[in-house]
């Protein structure tokens, strides 16, 4: 009998049974896009390394298909993985897993007649790069010095 009433028994609302660790609140995306222009190095005011690129994704119906750009900042643990992001070409396509978080700054008014003292909050959405797959690399464009030299006609 004690079997049944344990069926019978609503389960319990605060055992995780998934996992054995602490919950932990996160916010992650993942981006499928190209590269708007070539990662850039920079260096932070520790001297700590860091690079910044941006990627381009497409939404919508392809006759008014709109566009979304993303910032991205990476900080490589080595040399190798900077080398390798530095050298990725404008237009390859990446996936990016980064983990999201709201950034919070000052803009001061801009104006002769307004107080300087005016001052408003602005945020944008920072992303952290956490893993990165490269899906397809451009295709190099032909140039006019690539091209091959038209041929004379032979008589």
């Amino acid at each position: 009998m004690s079997y049944m009433r344990n069926l019978l028994r609503p389960a319990s609302t605060t055992v995780r049974t998934f996992s054995s660790s602490a919950r932990n609140n996160y916010a992650k995306l993942a981006v499928i896009g190209r590269l708007v222009r070539e990662p850039e190095a920079h260096a932070s005011s520790t001297g700590r390394t860091f690079i910044k690129y941006s990627i381009a994704t497409s939404h919508g119906p392809r006759d008014s298909e709109r566009s979304s750009f993303w910032n991205v900042t990476s900080f490589p643990t080595s040399d190798a993985q900077k080398d390798y992001l530095l050298n990725l070409p404008k237009g390859s396509l990446v996936h990016v897993e980064a983990d999201a978080e709201m950034q919070k700054y000052e803009v001061s008014s801009e104006g002769e007649m307004q107080d300087p003292e005016d001052k408003s909050f602005r945020r944008s959405l920072s992303l952290i790069q956490r893993n990165l797959e490269v899906l397809g690399r451009p295709k190099p464009a032909q140039t006019t010095a690539d091209a091959p030299e038209p041929q004379a006609a032979s008589a």
